[in-house]
């Protein structure tokens, strides 16, 4: 093998020769040795390609000449179980190439990259593309294309999944800026188009910003690596190149790259001679080959030269030979960008230059900063590293201060006619009269001057206004949308000459608040769903769809507040109410339930016979199924589902009008939010047997594996829905509890699942907490694991514990709100040896999730128990029966720990002796007392509890169970002002709403008691606030008892008594979330839209139409035809595109055809009127129709050619599709097919069905 330093010698004297100067230098220096001559032009071909863009296409990765490379077959992608299918090749790079495949598993197109033949057999190739795909999987981020899977090819080639990108680089929209810069497009559609390439060059920052915060460095930013969706998107990509900051550099890929290098192997396009990374983009440390300096900011520096090439249109280095280019980055040599371009703002110049100076010190210190300061330019505010002149700043002043700006000018010319005046005093006649006359002049001119720039000042903000907003908008910023036009509204609605355009920005506003509100409280919605919190969910979500005007008409998708949205946008609120609709639907059932049975678990044995003789005897429930009947009726309108089959049933059982569906009796799920509906009462029915009585037998006996396929299911139709990700986790994790044979790697679906739902909501908490404790497992499980060396082990463990504190303390952001995230925060501590600060958070969790009251909900499994809190109370024992000797922390902490524990679980008699444990070794402490008072409290040692809650007041007076626990001693002892006033502290002491609105009862009943009934009625509206669910039947049931008393008392007090009816009437008349409001149903004689979905095929796509096959178009052997979307339409920018060619010789028994279809709902009985808007190009006789779900013709288009034109048809549906009679009224699915049986070219839009006005 030639000498490393001899090649790298030979190469420089090479480098700078004419080309035709070349062969014959190396005839000379190389003679008949073919391989160091081979060597040596492998490094002028890198050379020559860092010029181009081709440098990382450069054939250094190994000596051997590679393979010519073809396109790769259709083939599957697999362990056997063939899970993708390899459509076509998509894109190429220096290393590995990335294929279009289709997920067969999930239903969904991804992209596969695997490394190119040609370096399949070299090991460096192999650690890079692994290192990709490690550190890519690693981040979990929009930011960041998400990972789906990985493995092995037969052939023993390495691949991973991952999600598919349709769009452009950056540098693609650079270069269309910039050649837009050469046309005459206006200052401002200029402005506009450099603000939306800054506001993704943000995008970039924030991601490299978090990539950082994971201990990732990319090393190789530059445009050619950030990917631009069409729909917002920005996307970092390539990560070839990263190196994970806890590894030391003689452990990094580089590090061991280099080595290689130095024994004489060959060289990667991104290292030659010691540099990493692009060239063009290069650091100085990077250039100079310096790895121990590469650090975050040399990431920094990667940024300044991205925008650089953002603002200049060119790299910031570019020079004709790659050694002179080093030198040139090495020294700190650049064109400032000005120079190139002298209209370039100065402060971004400085922004650039900053980040790009040449010493790492120098620079932003992270990318949030750079970022900041970008987002201060577009702001129209003075950045961090640019001195604006007093020019600018004025200039800047005077923009924000236009009224001022105009009377100021108006001085000015006041101030020189004045001087012209005075020129001429001695003409006292001329003078007055001039005077006068100017006089008028200046004042009419002062008003017009300052009415046409209040009035242009008023018309630009507004049509900013607007701009800004519909970017937001495009970009789902809904509720900075609404900021904005909120903010440019009162202006003008003050001058009538621009009453229009306050009209259209105050509907676009309205339109906008009703999405914001939505989207608000479909979060509540969701959050509190999965705490079983209903009453609470319930109110959210009725409140959610009457802000959407959902009650209003049947067809709620057609009277959306979608005007200012996409295609795209309205598609996916459409189905958001449709998931919020279906999850209301779930809790109407379950509070029949609830309702039937009362307190208690809803399906224990227990409760089913109390449910029984209240479905007798009690009306219990009837509000809730009627309620349940509408709600599966504007779900059916839109899409039937199984869900609703099964929850109709369960109503009409109670209003007796039918019977309950078992699982067994569903069929298969027609939709994602089906899907998770199903696969929600999967997993209960799997983690409480008892709840199979409700719900059982659906696809097989094991509810679990049931429930994750429908929650994958769901994941693959719905993938941006943050509960069904976290729910498909909760059930893997469950899966992998029940597996004897378990591995750390099983735990990976769950994990990836959890980060999908941190990706799409990183503010929420459960994701975190519930990654927490699995990465928590893992470090369990790879401890035991043999497989590794003991150093490996440790190193394995040590990063999984790491990961799970942070995502513990991620979690611990919403404690305030979610307190019980605190039971596995401290489990992370108490893994990490900080058992100290884990026993105490336990404690503070225990005092702040304990339920002071009761409320109305009924939780089907003890959530807190899953989540950590049964497994922290048996550790906990366990580590108490040990030796004092042995014991790693204190035992009365341990002890009030275990206490507050086993009270939380409702098992008084364990926590008593854990409290007594800890308080005969530190009688005073507060919080133990404070335990001990509640177990005695419900033990109805009172007189015992008053004592402690006493001593626990007096050291703190806003302790959460002191103050209440002695509230209720005062309460007992009928000192009933005394205790209103100490339930007040409690309510202000308590965390949840759930024991603020017990707090808040308290001092309701005891100020009526006390004859305070003011105070007594803001109590309570108080608590139905905070905890709509909050037991306000106790209260006034405590209040009657009293008033029963003294209405026999004597003598009768009979003003206070009339006094307590008078409130107690009031508190019946209060409105609580449980009472359910029924929806008004849907009224027949109104014409109503059937559910057509991408009727109009604006979304780009045929989403939603498909053949018989799941194709989106299906043609029969040997008949020519084909359909795509088209930019020719009628209304919007998009149509259907139909092109067919008959053959003269169909094959025998063969039909030619094409077709696609879509199924949506009709009412059974009723008239509908179809029609669509049709353009035609020599369509043959007969060729194109729509049939009806008979195979009927519903319509068929005229032959010929001519301009767009509408068709109509008759559909009315009696049948289902399996031929049996359906009852008028019924709501069921039918589906129409678009056919092609001739030839000619058709266009289809606006394809729309609707009912027509005579009654069903």
């Amino acid at each position: 093998m030639p000498d490393r330093k001899n090649i790298e010698a030979i190469f420089l004297e090479a480098v700078e020769l004419p080309p035709d100067q070349l062969s014959s230098f190396l005839d000379r220096r190389c003679g008949d040795d073919a391989t160091l001559r081979a060597a040596v032009m492998d490094l002028i071909q890198a050379d020559r390609q860092a010029g181009d863009g081709a440098f990382l296409r450069s054939h250094l990765f190994a000596n051997d000449t590679p393979a010519p490379e073809t396109d790769p077959p259709v083939e599957s992608v697999g362990d056997g179980s063939d899970r993708f299918r390899i459509l076509r090749a998509y894109r190429q790079g220096g290393l590995g190439e990335v294929l279009l495949a289709h997920d067969r598993q999930l239903d969904r197109d991804v992209a596969v990259k695997r490394i190119k033949p040609r370096w399949a057999d070299n090991n460096e190739a192999q650690q890079r593309f692994l290192q990709e795909a490690k550190v890519t999987g690693r981040l979990e981020h929009p930011g960041i294309v998400p990972v789906y899977a990985m493995g092995t090819w037969p052939d023993g080639q390495r691949y991973y999944a991952m999600r598919f990108i349709e769009g452009d680089t950056m540098k693609d929209s650079i270069e269309r800026y910039h050649r837009r810069l050469q046309h005459s497009d206006s200052d401002d559609v200029k402005r506009l188009q450099l603000r939306d390439l800054l506001s993704r060059f943000v995008d970039v920052c924030n991601t490299i910003e978090y990539a950082h915060s994971r201990r990732v460095l990319h090393r190789d930013i530059k445009p050619s690596n950030i990917m631009v969706g069409p729909y917002g998107e920005t996307l970092v990509v390539d990560w070839g190149l990263a190196k994970l900051l806890d590894e030391p550099v003689d452990e990094s890929m580089t590090a061991d790259l280099a080595r290689e290098l130095a024994q004489g192997d060959g060289s990667t396009p991104t290292r030659v001679g010691g540099t990493v990374g692009t060239p063009q983009y290069m650091s100085p440390e990077q250039a100079r080959g310096q790895l121990e300096s590469i650090g975050t900011r040399t990431d920094v520096y990667l940024l300044g030269a991205t925008l650089y090439q953002i603002l200049t249109g060119r790299p910031p280095h570019h020079e004709d030979s790659i050694t002179r280019l080093l030198e040139r980055i090495a020294a700190g040599t650049l064109t400032r960008p000005r120079e190139i371009a002298p209209n370039i703002p100065p402060p971004l110049e400085s922004i650039c230059l900053k980040a790009m100076a040449t010493e790492p010190a120098d620079r932003y210190a992270d990318p949030n900063q750079i970022a900041d300061d970008v987002n201060r330019w577009m702001a129209d505010q003075a950045v961090s590293v640019h001195t604006d002149s007093i020019a600018v700043r004025m200039n800047r002043w005077m923009r924000r201060h236009r009224t001022a700006t105009s009377t100021l000018a108006v001085a000015v010319v006041l101030l020189a006619i004045g001087g012209v005046l005075g020129s001429i005093l001695w003409n006292v006649a001329n003078v007055r009269k001039l005077q006068a006359e100017q006089e008028r002049r200046s004042k009419r001119l002062e008003l017009e001057t300052k009415d046409r720039q209040r009035l242009a000042e008023l018309q630009t903000a507004a049509d900013a206004a607007e701009t800004l907003a519909q970017i937001e908008v495009s970009r789902d910023r809904f509720s900075s949308a609404l900021d904005v036009l909120r903010n440019a509204l009162p202006s003008l609605q003050s001058e009538p000459r621009l009453a229009d355009q306050a009209d259209r920005i105050g509907h676009q506003a309205d339109r906008l608040k009703a999405l914001v509100d939505f989207y608000a409280l479909a979060e509540t919605v969701e959050q509190q769903n999965v705490l079983s919190r209903d009453t609470k969910a319930l109110l959210a979500c009725t409140t959610a769809l009457k802000r959407l005007g959902i009650w209003d008409r049947a067809d709620w998708w057609s009277g959306l507040p979608d005007k200012d949205l996409s295609a795209e946008q309205l598609d996916r609120l459409q189905w958001d109410v449709y998931q919020q609709l279906m999850l209301m639907d779930a809790m109407l059932v379950k509070s029949i339930g609830v309702r039937l049975s009362g307190q208690g678990r809803v399906g224990g044995a227990g409760a089913m016979l109390r449910a029984a003789g209240r479905l007798l005897t009690t009306n219990a429930g009837m509000t809730e199924a009627q309620a349940a009947l509408v709600v599966s009726d504007r779900i059916d309108r839109f899409r039937v589902s199984e869900s609703t089959r099964l929850y109709r049933s369960i109503a009409k059982m109670r209003l007796g009008q039918g019977t309950r569906l078992q699982g067994r009796d569903l069929g298969q799920t027609r939709n994602g939010a089906d899907a998770h509906s199903l696969a929600v009462l999967s997993m209960i029915a799997a983690i409480d047997p008892s709840f199979e009585l409700v719900f059982r037998g659906y696809q097989g006996d094991d509810s679990l594996l049931t429930a994750r396929d429908l929650f994958a299911r769901s994941a693959a139709l719905r993938p941006k829905y943050y509960g069904t990700h976290l729910g498909l986790g909760q059930v893997h994790y469950l899966i992998a509890e029940r597996r004897d044979d378990l591995h750390w790697e099983d735990l990976a679906p769950a994990l990836h699942a959890f980060g999908q739902c941190i990706t799409l909501l990183p503010q929420r908490c459960f994701a975190f907490a519930d990654r927490s404790s699995t990465y928590r497992w893992q470090a369990d499980l790879i401890a035991k694991d043999q497989r590794y060396s003991p150093g490996e082990r440790r190193r394995r463990v040590t990063e999984r514990l790491q990961w799970s504190l942070e995502d513990a303390q991620r979690a611990m952001r919403s404690y305030d709100s979610h307190p019980w995230v605190g039971w596995q925060a401290g489990q992370a501590y108490a893994q990490v040896n900080q058992v100290d600060r884990a026993l105490r958070l336990w404690i503070k969790t225990a005092i702040d999730t304990y339920p002071l009251g009761d409320i109305a909900d009924v939780r089907f499994v003890a959530v807190d128990d899953l989540r950590g809190r049964a497994e922290i109370g048996d550790w906990l024992q366990q580590q108490l029966a040990k030796p004092k000797s042995d014991m790693r922390f204190d035992r009365v902490v341990g002890f009030t720990a275990l206490a507050g524990v086993r009270l939380n679980q409702a098992r008084e008699e364990e926590a008593l002796a854990a409290i007594e444990s800890a308080l005969a070794v530190e009688s005073d402490n507060i919080d133990a007392r404070a335990i001990r008072g509640m177990i005695l409290l419900r033990e109805r040692a009172s007189e015992t509890a008053h004592v402690d809650f006493r001593a626990v007041v007096d050291v703190d007076p806003d302790h959460p169970l002191g103050a209440f626990g002695l509230a209720q001693c005062l309460e007992r002892q009928d000192r009933f002002a005394e205790a209103a006033e100490m339930f007040l502290t409690a309510e202000n002491a308590a965390l949840t709403g759930e024991n603020q609105a017990a707090a808040a009862l308290g001092r309701c009943r005891n100020a009526a008691l006390a004859g305070d009934l003011v105070t007594a009625e803001v109590a309570v509206r108080r608590a139905l606030d905070v905890e709509p669910a909050c037991d306000l039947l106790s209260t006034v049931r405590t209040i009657a008892s009293e008033l029963n008393r003294m209405t026999h008392a004597e003598p009768v007090d009979q003003i206070r008594v009339d006094a307590l009816k008078g409130f107690i009437t009031s508190l019946a008349k209060l409105p609580r979330a449980t009472k359910i409001e029924v929806m008004p149903a849907a009224q027949p004689e109104r014409v109503t839209a059937a559910s057509i979905l991408n009727g109009g095929f604006e979304l780009d796509s045929m989403r939603y139409w498909s053949s018989d096959s799941g194709a989106p178009w299906e043609t029969t052997p040997g008949f020519h035809c084909s359909a795509q979307i088209s930019r020719q339409a009628h209304t919007g920018n998009h149509s259907l595109r139909i092109e067919a060619s008959t053959l003269d010789e169909p094959p025998p028994g063969n039909t030619p055809a094409g077709r696609t279809g879509q199924e949506f709902s009709v009412v059974a009985g009723r008239q509908y009127s179809l029609s669509c808007w049709v353009k035609a190009e020599n369509v043959s006789e007969a060729a194109m129709r729509i049939l009806g779900p008979n195979g009927e013709t519903l319509m068929e288009f005229d032959a010929g050619t001519y301009p767009w034109r509408r068709v109509a048809g008759s559909l009315r549906v009696t049948q289902s599709a399996d031929g049996q009679h359906v009852a008028p009224g019924t709501i069921i699915p039918v589906r129409i097919k678009i056919v092609a049986r001739g030839s000619g070219t058709l266009w289809i839009d606006d394809l729309t069905c609707e009912s027509q006005t005579q009654k069903e």
